[in-house]
C-alpha cells in the first residue's frame, strides 16, 4: 500500500513579482521529468492553491516504502529551484 508525505510552502502574495504565481503555477503544471532523487518515488503531485492574500505550493510524494521518500533538505532544495525558476525568493 502506497505511502504519503505532503509538504506545503506558504507564499504571501504581496511579497512576491507580479506574475510570479502565474509563473510557478504553469511550472508545477508542466513539469514532467521528476528530479533524479526522486526515482524511487511511485508519484509525485504538485499544485499551487489560492486562499485570501496567500497561496500555498503543496507537494504530495508517493512511495510504497517510507524509507524511498526524499530527505528534508532535498525536498527544500527542490521547492527552492521551483520558487528561482518562478522568481519567487
Amino acid at each position: 500500500m502506497a505511502k504519503t508525505l505532503s509538504t506545503q510552502s506558504i507564499i504571501d502574495k504581496e511579497k512576491v513579482p507580479k506574475g510570479a504565481l502565474k509563473k510557478l503555477k504553469r511550472i508545477v503544471e508542466n513539469y514532467e521529468t521528476l528530479e533524479e532523487e526522486f526515482d524511487d518515488l511511485e508519484e509525485v503531485n504538485m499544485e499551487v492553491i489560492k486562499e485570501g492574500s496567500f497561496s500555498f505550493l503543496k507537494i504530495d510524494f508517493l512511495a510504497d516504502n517510507l524509507d524511498d521518500f526524499p530527505t528534508v533538505e532535498t525536498i527544500s532544495k527542490f521547492v527552492k529551484k521551483l520558487f528561482a525558476k518562478a522568481g519567487i525568493k
